[in-house]
């Protein structure tokens, strides 16, 4: 009899398998389901279009609500979730991307290529937290909400690679990268994107519309900015840690506007493989115009140090009294376990990033924390703006492992970025963070 209850429980299990769908990811990777963290309610924006993508909350809304599976729509997000990334026969990928870069709230892009329809070629060509637009088509596939097969990534950290009409997206290159013939937007992005991750061009010339500032480093005088052929954000260039005319440090945000044309020389290069950009350090050559009001709000600040912890903060920002505090001894991680995001008792997240560095940040239990080498990153994203970071650090054999005296960390509200720079990727000293402490404002 016991025989017969057990076949028969198999026989169940075997149906049940057969009926399933194989291309369904496990209740762990599906969308809208986490053990750990409650669904954050983000309100629908977007009308699906390309100049009105969708986010996450109004995608879903679209197939709940019986939205044409037919039709081409364009999805804005965070990349939360790799699955898998086919760079052989099909050059296809299996990703999930959210309003917020976490993995509560999520949507499914099943085989999906890369820009403008390219199969993948390359594992490095989307990262977990990579901003992109895609365009395809939204279906219910047995209750997961998914873009199907043949959708495709239209922006991607800065860069369009589809205009309205169809093509590549960046308009026509132009120049020869010189002093004389310094690129057009358009030239300097195509030419980026012949190099490799680890390839680097000294002594590039472009030229372009400054359109818009992500963060002032007054530590530095350098600011971070974009800019395009139009001086609009649909085809845009990431100026990183730039100086002024002739290399003279910025004094305030407002040396520099949105509006203005200047003429760029700098280190090009393809950050993480998929990021066009002039290295730290670039200078402008010329500029002329006026230009209007800056598009952005960061403030870039040095750290503090006394002892083994770390202050900074943010001067346009008074502080409150709530604040809340991780000890990164305390979350499981294993010995020399890479790390790379964290959640706050507040939901806020904090994420770990190599940065353009060569070393990834890992765990280390003799340090009871993380370590940060030589211009690794630390993004945070909180839930209210951001007064001042405290952070206690891990001292070993008489040296204090603060960081490097050139460390910098950008403010734009409710987010920060930490950067142990260097005047190299490798070496310096280390951050080892064992606590962080966030103060919020009033």
């Amino acid at each position: 009899m016991k025989r017969i209850f057990y076949s028969m429980i198999a026989l169940a299990i075997t149906a049940m398998t057969f009926t399933s769908c194989d291309d369904v990811p496990m209740p762990y990777n599906m969308p809208n389901f986490s053990e750990t963290e409650e669904p954050v309610v983000v309100a629908p924006t977007g009308t699906g279009t390309k100049e009105d993508p969708f986010n996450i909350s109004a995608a879903n809304n679209y197939i709940a609500n019986g939205g044409d599976a037919n039709a081409t729509v364009y999805v804005k997000g965070v990349i939360s979730l790799i699955n898998s990334i086919d760079t052989g026969q099909y050059g296809n990928a299996t990703y999930y991307i959210s309003d917020d870069g976490k993995t509560t709230t999520q949507l499914e892009v099943y085989r999906g290529f890369y820009k403008n329809g390219d199969k993948f070629t390359s594992e490095d060509q989307i990262h977990v937290g990579d901003e992109v637009v895609v365009a395809g088509k939204l279906v219910n596939f047995n209750g997961t909400y998914e873009f199907t097969t043949g959708s495709k990534i239209v922006y991607q950290n800065g860069t369009w690679y589809e205009t309205t009409g169809g093509g590549s997206g960046i308009g026509t290159p132009m120049g020869e990268g010189t002093e004389a013939s310094p690129y057009n937007v358009a030239g300097v992005i195509a030419k980026a994107n012949t190099l490799s991750e680890s390839d680097k061009l000294e002594n590039i010339y472009a030229t372009g519309i400054v359109s818009e500032i992500k963060s002032f480093d007054s530590g530095r005088g350098q600011i971070s900015y974009y800019i395009s052929d139009d001086g609009q954000k649909t085809t845009q260039f990431y100026v990183y840690g730039g100086l002024g005319k002739d290399g003279a440090k910025f004094t305030s945000q407002d040396d520099l506007k949105v509006g203005q044309k200047v003429i760029i020389v700098g280190t090009l290069l393809n950050y993480k493989g998929n990021t066009p950009e002039f290295q730290y350090g670039n200078k402008i050559v010329s500029i002329d115009g006026e230009g209007g009001s800056g598009s952005g709000t960061g403030t870039g600040v040095t750290p503090t140090v006394s002892g083994t912890t770390v202050t900074v903060t943010n001067p346009n920002v008074t502080a409150g009294s709530t604040t809340v505090t991780i000890d990164l001894n305390t979350q499981g991680f294993t010995n020399q376990q890479e790390v790379t995001s964290v959640t706050l008792s507040d939901g806020s997240t904090i994420t770990f990033g190599k940065g353009e560095g060569t070393t990834t940040p890992k765990f280390y239990t003799a340090t009871k924390g993380v370590r940060m080498y030589a211009k690794n990153t630390i993004d945070f994203a909180c839930k209210s703006k951001i007064a001042k970071i405290v952070i206690t650090c891990d001292s070993y054999s008489g040296t204090d492992y603060t960081g490097n005296p050139t460390q910098t960390v950008s403010f734009d509200g409710t987010k920060a970025t930490y950067i142990n720079e260097h005047t190299a990727a490798t070496g310096g000293v280390q951050l080892r963070v064992q606590t962080i402490t966030i103060t919020y404002g009033e």
